[in-house]
C-alpha cells in the first residue's frame, strides 16, 4: 500500500442556502370544520350508484324480475342504511323481491322474487325491509 489516501469530504445535509429565493408558502387551506374529511366522504359514498352483479342480473333474467329507476334509489338507499349499520352482506326485502347486497361496496349480489318459496339466505349480517 502506497501512502496515497483519499480526501475526505464532510457530509452536509439540509436545505442549501440559496440567495436571492423566498422559501415556498402553503397554499391549501385547513378546513374550519375538524369532520369536513368525514362528511365529504360520506357524500361521496352516497352519491355513488348501486351495481349489480353478473350473477344477479342473470337472476333477474331469469326470474323477469325488472327494476325501475326508482326501484334502483330505493335500493341504493336501503344499502346506505345497512352500510351506515356496519353491515356488509344484508338481506332487502323490497315489494314482492329478495335482494342480498353487498353494503359497503354496493352491489346486487343476488335477487330473488317471490315465486321461490322455502328461500333459505345464509351469510348475511342484517336485513333491511324497504
Amino acid at each position: 500500500m502506497s501512502g496515497y489516501t483519499k480526501p475526505i469530504r464532510p457530509i452536509i445535509t439540509g436545505t442549501p442556502n440559496v440567495t436571492g429565493t423566498k422559501p415556498a408558502q402553503r397554499t391549501a387551506q385547513i378546513p374550519q370544520n375538524p369532520n369536513a374529511f368525514a362528511d365529504i366522504l360520506r357524500s361521496r359514498l352516497q352519491t355513488q350508484e348501486l351495481t349489480i352483479s353478473k350473477h344477479a342480473q342473470a337472476r333477474a333474467v331469469q326470474r323477469g324480475i325488472h327494476l325501475s329507476e326508482d326501484d334502483m334509489h330505493r335500493l341504493g338507499h336501503a344499502a346506505q342504511k345497512a352500510n351506515d349499520r356496519g353491515l356488509n352482506d344484508t338481506l332487502v326485502i323490497m315489494d314482492q323481491n329478495a335482494f342480498i347486497i353487498n353494503a359497503p361496496n354496493r352491489v346486487v349480489i343476488t335477487m330473488v322474487d317471490s315465486s321461490d318459496k322455502e328461500t333459505v339466505f345464509t351469510n348475511i349480517d342484517g336485513a333491511v325491509i324497504v
